[in-house]
């Protein structure tokens, strides 16, 4: 079976300051609409320059990927 990445989405989550019981709480952005065939180096290098004009500590950056089998 093979699958087709339909939707990629980008997020960067970042430090969005404490809860009550001091615990770090964080905050996703996320970009849609990425091309499915963008190289993930490419998407990590985006992730991190949106990141940087964020007045945030970066947390990490996630791809999230939607795919549909094809069945031959």
């Amino acid at each position: 079976m093979d699958f087709n990445v339909t939707k990629r989405t980008l997020g960067v989550i970042v430090e969005n300051g404490t809860d009550a019981n001091d615990e770090m709480t964080y905050k996703t952005f996320s970009f849609h609409g990425v091309k499915p065939g963008v190289e993930k180096d490419a998407l990590v290098q985006a992730g991190l320059a949106l990141a940087s004009l964020m007045d945030a500590v970066l947390y990490g950056i996630g791809l999230t990927e939607k795919s549909e089998s094809k069945q031959n």
